[in-house]
């Protein structure tokens, strides 16, 4: 049953053409920075080699909560205003099994829409350097290695959506989560491995000299940001009353 419920939202968002053409737009915008970093020698600071790496670290780090949150609202708060979550609760399946599938298929075509950036920027670095083993290892490696910090993302903006009925609200209290986040990062570096803002670059830790407690101590404030905001996040869908 939660197959089927994953599927059907994401039938859903594929429905809604215009959210796949702003995604596949905004998914393009690292690559224009790549090729302007390929054809003007290097005059943003960014090496040819280094182009994917910072290309998915711009999707991760800006266009990514920017699009999960706009879904969120989608999927969450447009069906409580449009009164379609009612329909959606008569299916024999739990809350949580709803929620989950809600999640998850956000999560999903995230997943697709980073997949996108990826593919074009090793396309491109094919095309320009020809194929390098090296550069696409490190383009699939930030690529699976974004679905637990995707996952986390998604679950703050189900919570939020879920908690303020406002969309403009909803857009002030997500990124105030983000930039408050930041903020300690900076003033206390410290605890910067244990904000979300270092989870989106995860996949950093993977690439040059590993360093294996860094990655374990990362891991495991993944894993807890995921069990904690599931657990709001399915607390808040299974008891707010519709």
């Amino acid at each position: 049953m939660l197959f089927i419920g994953i599927r059907n939202e994401i039938r859903k968002i594929f429905n809604l053409k215009i959210y796949i053409a702003f995604g596949v737009f905004f998914s393009l915008i690292p690559l224009i920075i790549e090729f302007m970093s390929i054809f003007s020698n290097n005059l943003f600071g960014i090496k040819i080699n280094d182009a994917a790496l910072s290309s998915h670290s711009l999707m991760m780090k800006y266009i990514l909560p920017f699009f999960a949150i706009i879904l969120c609202i989608k999927i969450f708060n447009s069906d409580y205003k449009k009164d379609r979550i009612i329909c959606t609760l008569l299916r024999p399946i739990s809350k949580g099994r709803i929620y989950m599938s809600k999640v998850i298929a956000i999560t999903v075509f995230s997943f697709f829409i980073i997949s996108i950036n990826v593919f074009f920027s090793i396309l491109i670095n094919m095309i320009t350097e020809g194929l390098e083993a090296n550069y696409i290892a490190k383009g699939i490696i930030a690529l699976i290695l974004s679905i637990g910090p995707i996952f986390v993302i998604v679950l703050l903006g189900s919570i939020i959506t879920q908690i303020i009925k406002s969309r403009i609200l909803n857009f002030i209290a997500f990124y105030l989560v983000l930039i408050i986040m930041s903020l300690i990062g900076i003033y206390f570096p410290i605890a910067y491995a244990g904000t979300i803002n270092a989870l989106l670059v995860f996949f950093k830790l993977f690439i040059g000299k590993i360093n294996w407690i860094m990655i374990f101590n990362s891991g495991l404030i993944l894993i807890g940001y995921i069990f904690l905001f599931t657990g709001i996040g399915g607390y808040i869908f299974s008891n707010k009353k519709y």
